[in-house]
C-alpha cells in the first residue's frame, strides 16, 4: 500500500466515515470516479496533481508534507490503539474484567492497552 492509501484511510478512519462510504466520499474529495479512487484508496495508484489539489483544499491537510509522513504515527495514534479504546469505551459495567478474565490477562494491562502508556507485545497480537 501506498503512503497516500494509508493516509487517505487514516483521515477517512478518524473522520468517522464508515467505512462502505470511503470509496465515494474519496471520490468527492478527489473530484474523480469511484473506481479512480477506489485505485487511490488501495494503493494501485496515486492521485494526479489535478486530482490532489481538491484534495488538499477539502481536507486541509498539509501538500508539502502528506505524501511524506504516515499520518498515523505523526498524530500519535495507531490504529491498533485507537481500535482498543473504542473497544473498551463500549463495553458495560463489568465487561471489561470478563473480557480479561476470557483473554487471560489482568485488567491493568487492558487499562494500560487502552489509555495508550503500553502496547499490546507482536505475540499478544496474534
Amino acid at each position: 500500500m501506498t503512503l497516500w492509501a494509508e493516509n487517505v484511510r487514516f483521515l477517512l478512519w478518524k473522520g468517522g466515515v464508515n467505512r462502505e462510504n470511503w470509496v465515494r466520499t474519496a471520490a468527492s474529495w478527489f473530484g474523480c470516479t469511484v473506481a479512480r479512487a477506489a485505485a487511490i484508496l488501495d494503493g494501485s495508484t496515486e492521485p494526479e496533481p489535478a486530482e490532489a489539489r481538491p484534495f488538499f483544499e477539502a481536507t486541509g491537510e498539509d501538500d508539502q508534507s502528506f505524501p511524506y509522513v504516515r499520518l498515523a504515527e505523526a498524530t500519535g495514534n495507531t490504529i491498533l490503539g485507537e481500535n482498543i479504546r473504542c473497544l473498551v469505551g463500549s463495553l458495560e459495567h463489568g465487561r471489561r474484567q470478563e473480557m480479561c478474565a476470557y483473554l487471560g490477562m489482568h485488567r491493568s494491562t487492558l487499562a494500560r492497552w487502552a489509555s495508550g502508556t503500553s502496547r499490546p507485545s507482536r505475540a499478544k497480537q496474534l
